[in-house]
């Protein structure tokens, strides 16, 4: 039995700036951007580069008793802390911030004493999807499975897979599928486990996507993500939303159950249909709101109550490619949806409508429109009415 054990050791001066070039199970070469990287060399170790909406929790130790202040990071890049204002905190790691605050703090305090840590972990994320074991520990409630997650600094793709519950029954370590800056690679994480070869272990960067096949998955399944107990890939086994919902585990306790998204392709996928559905009426026993789902449909749970479209498809737009989507889907989302570049107002239609990303008032069933979903079903059955599409 071969035990490994994941962690980081000091980097010789010569890798500081780079890292070894990776080749995917097919021999591509997996492309590094040093500009998304989460971490940054510093006397040839790797430490997390603080970001825009960090929390920072910073301990002035003093005599009289420390100082202790949590601090969010500002859309300049910027914190305050104690009687410092506009302090630059976002592209430098924990140890230069500290060295920074005592620095400044020297010149009112003698010989200033600092702590700084991570307190959240908000600018930087990854997506593991797929075939992942879902588990909650304990008391603390503390829950693994499919999901968005931070990213903290270096970290292997073998590492995250196992950090967000490691694989399931039936999972395919051997044909992981990483989505990077538009592309696609294969990554064969088996190897690492059965004869210790990490070549492919590939390190993370900012956005990237991981995609674990199951045994069952690519036909008749829905992808719920966010705020649900469970969250990952359901097969349809009964295709409506609160039968997925109720699969998910439920909702967690910041969850807003008055407005799920659900994203539709369609038969045009340049044009998806995305549903605003108020699942607190649903739980309640209005079957109005009980969307019958199709393959492939996007189920997302928001916490935010006043979360809209636009804030739902950025989140889940980079993680698109990694699923099993037609080309052509993968080219809408990730021309619309923000994996590229928005350099002009696109145009989805939602219940035979329009809306403009750039704002979305006045349309049914968008948060500040005038309505909500058309009904779909007043009591399950096995072909409900569907929604009215536009001729």
């Amino acid at each position: 039995m071969a035990i490994f054990i994941f962690g980081i050791a000091r980097l010789p001066q010569a890798m500081e700036m780079t890292l070894p070039q990776v080749k995917d199970a097919e021999g591509h070469i997996i492309p590094s951007t040093p500009r998304n990287f989460p971490f940054k060399f510093v006397d040839g170790v790797p430490e997390y580069v603080i970001g825009i909406e960090d929390v920072l929790e910073i301990t002035l130790q003093r005599a009289g008793g420390d100082v202790v202040e949590k601090v969010a990071v500002r859309p300049n890049g910027k914190i305050s802390f104690s009687f410092l204002y506009d302090i630059q905190a976002a592209g430098l790691t924990p140890s230069e911030m500290t060295k920074a605050l005592t620095q400044s703090l020297s010149l009112y305090i003698r010989t200033p004493r600092v702590e700084l840590k991570i307190a959240e972990y908000r600018s930087k994320r990854i997506y593991v999807l797929g075939a992942i074991a879902s588990i909650t520990a304990g008391i603390t409630g503390l829950r693994s499975g499919p999901g968005i997650y931070p990213l903290k600094g270096f970290t292997t793709a073998l590492a995250q897979v196992l950090d967000a519950g490691g694989p399931a029954a039936g999972a395919r370590l051997d044909e992981v599928r990483l989505t990077r800056g538009g592309g696609n690679y294969v990554l064969n994480l088996q190897r690492a486990f059965a004869v210790g070869d990490r070549s492919q272990d590939v390190v993370l960067e900012t956005d990237d996507a991981l995609f674990l096949p199951g045994p069952g998955q690519g036909q008749g399944q829905v992808f719920v993500l966010g705020e649900v107990g469970a969250p990952g890939i359901k097969p349809l086994e009964r295709p409506y939303l609160l039968d997925v919902l109720t699969a998910s585990g439920g909702f967690t306790a910041s969850a807003w159950e008055g407005r799920v998204h659900v994203i539709r392709l369609g038969a045009n996928p340049h044009h998806p249909t995305i549903f605003s559905v108020n699942a607190r009426r649903l739980y309640k026993g209005d079957l109005s709101q009980n969307l019958r789902l199709e393959d492939g449909d996007i189920v997302n749970v928001s916490k935010d109550v006043l979360a809209d479209v636009n804030q739902v498809l950025s989140q889940v737009g980079p993680i698109l490619q990694a699923l099993t989507l037609p080309a052509t889907a993968v080219s809408a989302y990730t021309t619309a949806f923000g994996i590229l570049p928005v350099l002009q107002a696109r145009n989805i239609a939602i219940q035979g409508q329009t809306l403009n990303l750039l704002g979305g008032a006045g349309i049914p069933g968008i948060p500040g429109g005038e309505g909500t979903i058309p009904p779909t079903t007043t009591t399950p059955a096995p072909k409900p009415a569907a929604p009215e599409k536009k001729e």
